[in-house]
């Protein structure tokens, strides 16, 4: 489990990923009931392409203390699901539900905690034999000082760079218990583009500012953020030396309040979150998946699929 969680933290904090689409502003941020951000998705699961939404909604406002530091934060709660079918030695499907929170500071707006869950339903086989696995996971992660509290919209501009150390404290959740924890500290360089870009999307057209973050082994994480939208439109995640990107978002339908402009990339951390957690319920399942099929037994149904879980209760 060790390994996997290292690579759930790699990417966690590689991908700058997230964290780096953390990217939040340093100004008060005053938010609204009716605030949400909803983005179509596309990643890799065991070489097979799944595709899907994630949304960010804004919950409450509260305090928070992580370590021995408190902070005023803003919650927003996460959902979302992908899906998509393929062949391994034998044909299967997969669904992946999400839910969870995101933690941002007031303030500084900067990415203090991600708390996601992730409801993984999968079935092997065909005709002659199925195999189906279900599985509940939740990462927990902290970061220390919050994450992107560099980026200002109020004061940053093209051109723009520097760097950031945090420090991530990860726990994983298997099914309900604690199988892993870990503590790294990882280094961002973060830089602005010198000239704003137009970004298309399915929401609109939005004047934005392209911001990269590569971490200390070369993941990158290239994102574009729109103070229309109040939030990045589009987040593109690659891995070292990778011209083609890993993990997408972006952004199809949003409602943000005038005067929330400093609201911004925190849901791209959710993003990044759900690529760890897509890599360790890959590796689980590579290593649960049995040599040889299960027999069908003739007259017994396949597995259903639960139905859609609602997020967590907030901690």
């Amino acid at each position: 489990m060790r390994s996997m969680n290292r690579i759930c933290a790699a990417i966690v904090a590689g991908i700058a990923f997230v964290i780096a689409s953390t990217a939040m502003p340093a100004a008060a941020v005053d938010c609204g009931g009716g605030d949400f951000w909803t983005y179509a998705t596309a990643s890799e699961f065991l070489g097979l392409q799944v595709a899907g939404t994630m949304t960010y909604t804004y919950e409450d406002s509260r305090s928070t203390t992580i370590g021995s530091s408190e902070y005023d934060v803003n919650v927003l709660s996460v959902q979302g699901s992908v899906s998509g079918s393929g062949t391994i030695i034998v044909p299967y499907e997969v669904s992946i539900t999400y839910g969870g929170y995101l933690y941002v500071t007031q303030d500084g707006m900067g990415i203090v905690k991600d708390d996601q869950i992730t409801w993984t339903n999968t079935t092997w086989g065909n005709v002659g034999f199925q195999w189906a696995i279900n599985a509940e996971e939740e990462i927990v992660t902290n970061f220390s000082p919050p994450m992107m509290s560099g980026f200002d919209t109020e004061t940053s501009e093209p051109g723009d760079t520097w760097v950031e150390t945090i420090t991530i404290i990860e726990e994983y959740w298997e099914n309900g218990t604690l199988e892993d924890a870990s503590s790294d500290e990882v280094t961002y360089a973060m830089a602005i583009s010198t000239q704003t870009e137009v970004v298309e999307t399915d929401a609109g057209a939005f004047d934005s500012l392209k911001i990269t973050v590569i971490d200390d082994d070369d993941n990158r994480m290239v994102f574009w953020w729109s103070s229309d939208v109040g939030n990045f439109v589009q987040q593109f995640n690659y891995g070292p030396n990778e011209d083609e990107p890993s993990y997408t978002m972006v952004l199809t339908d949003f409602s943000y309040s005038p005067g929330l402009e400093n609201v911004v990339l925190f849901i791209a951390i959710g993003g990044v979150v759900l690529v760890a957690a897509l890599v360790v319920l890959a590796l689980v399942m590579l290593r649960r998946r049995p040599r040889q099929p299960l027999p069908y037994q003739p007259g017994t149904p396949g597995p259903q699929q639960p139905p859609l879980p609602t997020p967590p209760r907030q901690p």
